[in-house]
């Protein structure tokens, strides 16, 4: 059994939606069902186990979004982070919220969080998730990932 997933998610990363009211109910959008099921339908196409992470998990999530045209000018914003909407903290709850009972049991598994939000050249928006156990053997490599991937944002920047 892996003690790790590791997927990239294909397209333009989108947001969950806040929940709409009607008649005295609570609906959720359309969107956020489509999003759920795109995310999903990716993750059993790229999953390589049948079973899912058990116990305290970590989540490394790196959102890749299309760069406005108001930004697209040569050093207009040197660095490779996406400073506009949508808020981070809407696309990590879709995200997590998408992989409820396929990669885990439960979002509420997950205990450490690194996430970041950048620029992404054009026709290559994605989101790179990794998901895996935290256990005293792989706390080292839990701490280097992070810090590969904050290393990869800053190369990325000069």
């Amino acid at each position: 059994m892996s003690d790790r997933i590791e997927i990239v998610i294909h397209g333009k990363p989108h947001p969950k939606q806040r929940p709409r009211f009607a008649n005295g109910r609570a609906y959720s959008p359309k969107s956020n069902t489509v999003n759920t099921q795109d995310i999903q339908q990716q993750f059993m196409v790229q999953k390589i186990s049948n079973n899912m992470l058990t116990g305290a998990l970590y989540a490394r999530v790196a959102y890749y979004l299309p760069k406005p045209k108001s930004k697209a000018r040569v050093n207009s914003n040197p660095f490779p982070y996406a400073t506009s909407k949508p808020d981070l903290d809407n696309l990590l709850k879709q995200t997590l919220d998408a992989l409820n009972g396929l990669a885990y049991e439960d979002d509420s598994q997950i205990v450490s969080v690194a996430t970041s939000k950048l620029w992404a050249e054009p026709n290559e928006e994605r989101t790179v998730v990794t998901i895996g156990q935290i256990g005293v053997s792989n706390w080292d490599d839990i701490i280097a990932g992070n810090k590969r991937m904050f290393q990869q944002i800053i190369n990325e920047g000069l």
